[in-house]
């Protein structure tokens, strides 16, 4: 079976090349139809997305700075950042803050009580 694939492949090959050779003009057709297919399926693809989600039509425009232009202004701009306030709740969140936490009773050391050490062995009496 390999034996006939291995015969048969190559001479297919051989004969759809000549094919294409001497039929040149209806093999570039073809494959200029497919390019033109190809290049209207692009299009309504395209004016579709810039009519349903308002993407441009011809790809990116220069409106606008880039990334990189912003970034630039960034650095070289001499407007400071403003800086958050820090949070500080009301007086009634204060007041239930307050009335929530409750003294932890302080642990203290037992000076009474005493460290037994072991278990006294028991001894037999002898009779």
């Amino acid at each position: 079976m390999k034996k006939l694939f291995m015969i048969l492949v190559p001479i297919i090959c051989l004969l759809a090349f000549i094919q294409i050779l001497s039929n040149i003009p209806y093999f570039l057709s073809a494959i200029g139809g497919m390019a033109l297919f190809a290049g209207i399926i692009y299009l309504g693809y395209r004016f579709y997305l810039s009519k349903r989600y308002g993407v441009p039509f011809k790809g990116r425009t220069s409106k606008g700075p880039n990334r990189s232009q912003i970034r630039k202004a960034q650095r070289t701009s001499t407007v400071k950042p403003q800086t958050k306030k820090p949070f500080s709740p009301s007086v009634k969140q204060r007041e239930l803050n307050q009335k929530q936490l409750k003294k932890v009773p302080k642990r203290r050391s037992s000076p009474h009580l005493t460290v037994i050490e072991g278990k006294n062995t028991k001894k037999k009496k002898k009779a």
